[in-house]
């Protein structure tokens, strides 16, 4: 799929060709991406384009300039390392991982159980539970989870255990603390306020939040990003149609087409 970057008024297209995206919250706008062949590159800000790293990964997940991981075909887990320029493997095996920053790195195996990177230990410890789809977020409370039966769970540091939310969701979005976002099977939109999910207007497929930012694609393959509190934080439609999008701390969006 071709590349395309917010310029705050359009997005451009970025020469290369990506399956994935993902955008860490470091160095500015820091942005890897898995081609159709599981290779794996890094946006270089000085070139303008993409630049291959070593390694193969069929799933990346980026946080912070210490937490960089991916998993390749074989569920094997992979960890950058800025040093050397590499991925290095880590013993376990994941078929999702969500990364937030270097202490908040989740995953899920085949089985559906629950993973933390413990980095004293350098290991993935298991966590109880049963889910399908976790989104890493930057506080412990910002961890969220959906099961097989589309129930809601957060995170409690508190507990160490992942207590049930009221509601069905069938994606999930953290990295947005305090707030968490979520989408059902009627296409339709959650913010976590407080206690519970509230509907948002309008209607959406795929979303990508961080630090307060919020876009979000429709069935339509449409761009929308969260208006300000004079359009009283409604979803506005922006130029350009995108299949996969990703969001920085700042606000730019990525996305792939």
């Amino acid at each position: 799929m071709n590349i395309y970057r917010w310029d705050g008024s359009e997005f451009v297209q970025v020469p290369g060709s990506l399956d994935q995206i993902a955008i860490g919250s470091f160095e500015g706008r820091a942005v890897w991406g898995i081609n159709a062949n599981s290779d794996i590159f890094k946006f270089d800000p000085d070139s303008g384009s993409f630049k291959q790293v070593e390694g193969k990964l069929t799933t990346i997940s980026v946080g912070d300039v210490d937490a960089i991981w991916g998993i390749n075909a074989n569920s094997d887990i992979f960890r950058f390392d800025p040093a050397s320029g590499s991925f290095k493997q880590v013993q376990g095996k994941l078929t999702s991982i969500s990364v937030s920053d270097a202490s908040s790195i989740w995953g899920i195996n085949a089985n559906s159980d629950i993973f933390r990177f413990d980095p004293v230990s350098g290991s993935f410890k298991q966590v109880q539970g049963k889910l399908t789809s976790i989104s890493a977020g930057a506080t412990d409370g910002g961890t969220w989870g959906i099961n097989a039966n589309s129930d809601i769970f957060r995170f409690d540091p508190a507990s160490g255990f992942f207590k049930q939310v009221q509601g069905k969701l069938t994606s999930i979005y953290g990295g947005d603390s305090p707030s968490a976002w979520g989408l059902d099977d009627a296409q339709d939109i959650f913010v976590f306020q407080g206690q519970s999910f509230v509907q948002v207007p309008g209607k959406l497929v795929l979303m990508a939040v961080w630090n307060g930012f919020q876009w979000g694609i429709n069935a339509s393959l449409h761009v929308f990003e969260r208006g300000v509190t004079e359009t009283e934080g409604a979803f506005l439609q922006v130029p350009g149609q995108l299949r996969k999008i990703a969001v920085d701390q700042e606000g730019f969006a990525w996305g792939l087409n």
